[in-house]
């Protein structure tokens, strides 16, 4: 029983022990930046609030006039964690009525209003927040492209197309050629019937695309045509219809092509032909008319071969026949016989002379 005492005595000892340990354990801090509150970066004059993820400046946070937008934000950021926008709206509200708010104190608000309005699909107060942020100058370095980038695309989405062009035209002179941003101007002044502007905008995106390697769109070249030919230019349009159809071939756009070069004044039976032919070879001849003009075109230029065999082609197509039958077995026979006659022709031409 002595025995039994002891131990069970020293298990009880154990038990409270370890208690008191967890307990002390649970009032000092690990030292874990999962446990921090802020984190005090001297060297870079900066200040990091774990709680709002976010940096401050670390001369304002030791003066404490950050103090009354830091402690809003709080119920702000716990709400946006939980899903809850609304509230999360209403909190950040409060922040941003604050008196005498410094640059350091506006960014920190705006950013935040511009994420919870986003989430809230409110592009409208979104675009003002990013607006205002940018406006402080505060923004770091490394993320001013992508914040002017996502204020472009939300004045686009309430399609409010002047600020749109105003911060596009800006993040081009401050960052570069962009596609993204080109292609966006494009589309507003073509949508606006700003034609020249659309194929200034077309062409800047086609060419910042060719430069860097990439693949150009084949809807963006089509734009280019469209725009070009709407301002009257055929000439020039035609030319940008030849671009399409080398980079992206297909019947359809060889058809337009060959309509456009044949729609020209001045193409003589031998051309119009040649285009016919140029059809036939992209896939690009399919109407019946185009058949039988193509065939008759041949018969005029003594041809009679090659009226044969598009006269076939369109039969076994079936796109010569049906309604039109006899007048296309007409042609079929005009084409015979004169390829018959030519064949004669051409025998008696160098047939061998007789005995004198």
């Amino acid at each position: 029983l002595k025995v039994l005492r002891a131990r069970l005595l020293d298990a009880k000892q154990r038990a409270e022990g370890e208690a008191r340990a967890q307990a002390r354990r649970a009032q000092v801090s690990s030292g874990d930046r999962s446990e921090k509150i802020r984190t005090y970066n001297f060297p870079q004059g900066r200040v990091t609030d774990h709680r709002l993820n976010r940096n401050f400046s670390l001369s304002q946070i030791l003066e404490g006039t950050l103090e009354a937008v830091v402690e809003a934000l709080k119920p702000a950021q716990e709400f946006a964690l939980k899903k809850d926008f609304k509230s999360a709206l209403a909190k950040v509200k409060e922040a941003q009525a604050l008196p005498n708010l410094t640059p350091e104190e506006l960014y920190t608000v705006n950013e935040f209003l511009g994420y919870v309005c986003a989430n809230l699909k409110d592009y409208v107060c979104a675009a003002k927040a990013f607006e205002a942020k940018l406006a402080t100058g505060l923004v770091p370095a490394e993320d001013l492209a992508s914040s002017t980038k996502a204020l472009i695309q939300l004045n686009y989405e309430i399609n409010n197309k002047a600020k749109t062009v105003e911060w596009a035209e800006k993040y081009l002179k401050q960052f570069g050629a962009d596609t993204d941003v080109q292609v966006l101007l494009a589309q507003i002044a073509f949508n606006g019937k700003d034609m020249r502007n659309a194929e200034r905008w077309i062409g800047e995106a086609i060419k910042t695309a060719d430069k860097s390697g990439k693949k150009v769109p084949e809807e963006w070249l089509q734009m280019q045509v469209s725009a070009i030919y709407q301002q009257g230019d055929r000439s020039r349009a035609q030319g940008a219809l030849e671009t399409l159809a080398r980079r992206y071939p297909s019947a359809e756009h060889w058809r337009e092509v060959i309509d456009g070069v044949q729609n020209q004044a001045g193409v003589g039976d031998r051309e119009a032909l040649s285009l016919y032919r140029l059809r036939q070879l992209t896939g690009a001849l399919r109407e019946e008319a185009e058949y039988v003009e193509m065939a008759q075109l041949a018969l005029q230029l003594a041809l009679p071969g090659l009226a044969q065999s598009v006269v076939q082609s369109g039969m076994d197509t079936k796109i010569l026949g049906g309604a039109n039958a006899e007048r296309h077995k007409r042609l079929m026979t005009m084409a015979n016989s004169q390829a018959k006659e030519d064949r004669a022709a051409l025998i008696q031409k160098n047939w061998p002379a007789g005995p004198f």
